[in-house]
């Protein structure tokens, strides 16, 4: 029992700095919430990817869009696609390949990355941005890959995948929550 307990109070010390790391990406969050925002107003659709439990993230995240009648799509909820794509074109291409398909100039791609390497998650946003699309990468604390390719880097300031996945949900959430505020 003490094995365990001291699990559970080490997860909570290191929750007791989640306030501080989202206030140290505060402002790289409310410049995406007014992208996500001003691309909603222009009847444009949101796009969002990653691999894992950022999948899961952002079929999560897509679904808050979604209940608000927002034309959010999450790139990794069609398994037909995701497998047919990256069988016939390759892992790397699969984001980018689907935004070939189904974006427009004026979308917006949300890329999630908790090690910031994702090449299927660069590769689709880097199409993103050569096609006039708005890109925003949600990653872990390393941005060097990414970065050349995101109008917007939320780089959680934390190293532990674990920590990484727990403050992407609560960005999502806070990306949804506060690209619906009216002016």
């Amino acid at each position: 029992m003490k094995n365990e307990l001291d699990c559970i109070y080490k997860r909570a010390a290191d929750l007791r700095h989640f306030p501080e790391m989202l206030i140290e990406v505060a402002d790289d969050i409310a410049v995406a919430a007014e992208m996500i925002k001003k691309t909603f107003s222009k009847d444009h659709k949101l796009f969002l990817f990653g691999n894992g439990g950022s999948a899961a993230d952002a079929q999560h995240i897509a679904a808050e869009f979604v209940g608000s009648h927002n034309r959010a799509i999450a790139l990794t909820a069609d398994s037909v696609t995701v497998t047919a794509l990256s069988n016939d074109h390759g892992y790397d291409a699969l984001f980018a390949r689907q935004l070939s398909a189904l974006a427009e100039v004026g979308d917006l791609a949300i890329g999630t990355s908790t090690s910031g390497m994702s090449r299927n998650v660069i590769e689709g946003l880097s199409w993103a941005r050569t096609y006039h699309m708005g890109t925003i990468a949600l990653i872990g604390s390393y941005k060097a890959m990414i970065e050349p390719y995101s109008d917007v880097v939320i780089a959680v300031p934390a190293t532990d995948t674990q920590r990484i996945q727990e403050m992407h949900i609560v960005i999502g959430h806070l990306l949804w929550e506060v690209s619906q505020l009216s002016e």
